[in-house]
């Protein structure tokens, strides 16, 4: 076997080493793609359930809580206690706004976003809330 040869034979294994070599690089970026992905649904999913909760604490709190329903029956309440449960609502606002930026890229299930549509539904059937 002359030089010629050799070199033909090693130069075939070389290009089968590196099809080979592709094919393991783009099965690992493949499953780190895979892993991202999952990584950042669950940061985004944390941070809905963060803020959730924080919108429930303000939700709750007693003077947005007694404002809310002196609202309901038609009270009186102080631009203080206005402004209070504006900017709750406010809050909640842009909750559902990054929820529906969320959903438009994949990463809110059609459970969460039902739930969700149902509690802004109710939140603006509120009377103080049209006003």
């Amino acid at each position: 076997m002359d030089h010629q040869a050799i070199a033909q034979i090693l130069g075939n294994y070389g290009e089968f080493v590196g099809a080979v070599a592709v094919v393991i690089t783009l099965a690992f970026l493949t499953k780190q793609l895979r892993d991202s992905t999952r990584s950042a649904n669950a940061t985004a999913h944390s941070q809905r359930t963060s803020r959730n909760i924080d919108l429930m604490r303000w939700i709750v709190d007693s003077d947005v809580a007694r404002t809310r329903e002196k609202i309901d029956i038609g009270s009186e309440v102080s631009p203080h206690e206005w402004n209070k449960v504006r900017a709750v609502d406010h809050a909640t606002l842009r909750h559902f706004e990054d929820l529906h930026y969320q959903r438009s890229l994949g990463l809110v299930d059609t459970e969460t976003w039902d739930a969700n549509m149902r509690g802004i539904r109710n939140m603006c059937s509120r009377p103080g809330f049209r006003e």
